[in-house]
C-alpha cells in the first residue's frame, strides 16, 4: 500500500509552452486606426479585416477595467481601449 501511495504522489506534469510572439505582420497601426475613426461618440463597426500589433498594458485581470483591454504599440505613446 505504501509503495502505491509513493508512486501516486510522484507525478510529472507537462511544461506549458513558452509565450512566443506569432509571426504575423501588422497591417494597421493604432495611430492609423484612430485617424480613421476620429469622431467622438460616432461608433462604427470595422468591416474590413485588419491586424493590429500591440502589447497589453491593462485588462480586467488587473481589476481596474471591466471587460476592456488596453494595448499600446511600439511607439509607446498610443493606447487603445477595446471590449
Amino acid at each position: 500500500m505504501v509503495i502505491v501511495l509513493i508512486n501516486a504522489c510522484n507525478r510529472k506534469f507537462d511544461v506549458p509552452p513558452a509565450n512566443a510572439d506569432p509571426e504575423i505582420d501588422a497591417t494597421l497601426s493604432i495611430m492609423q486606426l484612430k485617424a480613421r475613426y476620429s469622431a467622438i461618440g460616432d461608433f462604427q463597426r470595422i468591416e474590413d479585416q485588419q491586424i493590429i500589433s500591440g502589447v497589453v498594458i491593462a485588462d480586467d485581470r488587473s481589476g481596474n477595467f471591466y471587460k476592456q483591454i488596453i494595448i499600446q504599440d511600439e511607439t509607446g505613446n498610443t493606447g487603445f481601449a477595446g471590449c
